[in-house]
């Protein structure tokens, strides 16, 4: 499953990221949500 991460806090943005990738999901973080726009256009989430 992909899942698209939005969190403006680089601290938090990574543990939520570890935390999901541990359990084999593919992550996709960004920091805002123009970023979060931006990554949606690009890849099929």
């Amino acid at each position: 499953m992909k899942i698209l991460l939005a969190e403006d806090e680089p601290q938090l943005n990574h543990v939520i990221n570890t935390a999901l990738s541990s359990v084999h999901y593919e992550v996709t973080s960004v920091f805002n949500g123009e970023e979060a726009v931006e990554a949606a256009g690009k890849k099929r989430l």
